[in-house]
């Protein structure tokens, strides 16, 4: 169950506005999380922006160290990891309770010998397969408060969550530096702090999976965050014609396959990156129910090719 990069682009003016207000906008584009972020902010903020993208890096290169370092622990020895590695997997675990184990971030112990994220992509060994699925669940590890301890050989993969994360944390390190009216966007895991020249909602479309000039949806942004999972950017289609996802359920350690794109708007882009992963895991009528519950605006496409608007998505059209 790892991320998947939304489709989206943001329709930004980059000419200075004859608003009083700004002298114009700005964009710096880097790769980091394994994905390209772009950053849109004030062109007046131009002297904090490296150090933002400073912040960023690091701290995504702090929770892939924590990761692998788990994942590479022996059994039944402590392992001590960042307060931003706690942090997820404080809120994976949240996530896993509600989802009845489907969400679960210990399915790379799995998906990682299909090649996903980012080997050659392949059917493993029966015999490893299940060998793999004996060792995957969250359950098989514990954090009492100050360390982490490993059951079974089991490993780990934030990334669900992680990218939203950082994209959080990276929004708040800006607004700490004074910046603000911007829009973080990280392989599609986007928050909009804000308003667009200071008069306006950022705007955002949606794009159509495998069509890059068509939209399913165009919203609007303020203080919020969308992130989108979905089938269409990393799989393979197996002898039987079955996709094989990069998206695996924790009930059975199988790929998931129920819709092309699932979007998601929530107050924060870790909410967003995992609800979207979480409802994509999930049948419609649960999503109806869930979406409700958490108070989270849903847009579905279907693999039919429909255009599904749950819990106010609507509301943010325009």
């Amino acid at each position: 169950m790892l991320f998947c990069a939304c489709l989206l682009y943001m329709q930004i003016n980059k000419q200075a506005k004859n608003s009083g207000i700004y002298t114009g906008i700005s964009e710096k584009i880097f790769f980091a999380m394994g994905t390209v972020v772009n950053i849109i902010y004030d062109s007046r903020d131009e002297d904090k922006i490296l150090e933002a993208v400073l912040f960023m890096d690091n701290l995504s290169r702090q929770i892939k160290a924590d990761e692998a370092k788990l994942s590479l622990s022996e059994n039944n020895i402590p392992i001590i990891l960042s307060i931003e590695s706690v942090n997820l997997y404080r809120h994976a675990r949240e996530m896993y309770k509600l989802s009845q184990g489907r969400y679960d971030p210990t399915v790379i112990t799995v998906s990682k010998l299909y090649g996903f994220p980012d080997k050659e992509w392949m059917l493993p060994d029966n015999a490893a397969l299940e060998k793999a699925k004996a060792n995957t669940g969250l359950g098989n590890i514990f954090y009492n408060d100050k360390y982490f301890i490993k059951k079974k050989d089991t490993e780990i993969d934030f990334s669900a969550g992680s990218k939203g994360y950082i994209v959080d944390k990276t929004a708040q390190y800006m607004k700490k530096m004074g910046m603000k009216n911007f829009i973080v966007n990280a392989g599609g895991d986007m928050y909009a702090d804000g308003l667009k020249y200071g008069t306006s909602s950022f705007k955002v479309y949606i794009e159509k999976p495998g069509d890059k000039q068509s939209y399913l949806s165009k919203i609007q942004l303020r203080d919020k965050a969308v992130a989108t999972s979905g089938n269409y950017e990393r799989y393979f289609i197996d002898k039987s014609g079955r996709r094989i996802t990069h998206i695996f359920s924790g009930s059975d350690y199988e790929p998931v396959n129920n819709y092309q794109s699932v979007s998601v708007i929530a107050d924060s882009a870790e909410k967003a990156d995992m609800y979207s992963t979480l409802f994509f895991l999930m049948e419609f009528d649960e999503i109806k129910k869930y979406c409700r519950q958490l108070n989270t605006p849903v847009l579905l496409y279907t693999l039919t090719n429909n255009i599904i608007k749950l819990c106010g998505w609507a509301e943010y059209e325009y």
